[in-house]
């Protein structure tokens, strides 16, 4: 299993992770946002184990970019992409006054910044040719 999860692209895992985005919340109205949002439509535990799925697949792609970025890290990604959302408006390639735009750019924009730090290890030791290795059960020297 960890060799196929090594060999998916980083495109795959972006979308993956979009995907799992879109399922939490998404305008159209079918995300886990709006299973609760209209109540007794559903039965609550099918409401509860689309939820627990979600939510564990999310956690897991935060949680691996935390561990890959750290704050820092996350800052400076989300930084670069709030100046390349910029430049777009300010060259008129979108309007960033548009709720409706706002709507559907939101899940792209966290899709991005998770999969940088999800994928943050496979891309260092690309660059660098330097595997990081934490082991936390180690005491530093």
């Amino acid at each position: 299993m960890t060799r196929f999860l090594r060999n998916i692209p980083i495109w795959g895992w972006f979308l993956l992770i979009l995907l799992n985005v879109y399922v939490l919340y998404n305008p159209s109205g079918l995300s886990v946002f709006h299973l609760w949002a209209a109540p007794n439509e559903v039965a609550l535990p099918v409401k509860l184990l689309v939820t627990a799925f979600a939510l564990l697949g999310f956690g897991l792609y935060v949680y691996g970019a935390w561990r890959a970025l750290g704050p820092i890290g996350l800052g400076i990604v989300t930084l670069i992409i709030v100046l390349c959302i910029w430049a777009a408006d300010f060259y008129g390639l979108m309007d960033a006054r548009d709720a409706s735009v706002w709507s559907w750019l939101m899940q792209p924009l966290l899709a991005i910044v998770l999969t940088l730090g999800f994928q943050w290890p496979k891309l260092w030791k690309a660059a660098t040719g330097r595997v990081e290795v934490e082991d936390p059960d180690t005491p530093a020297a």
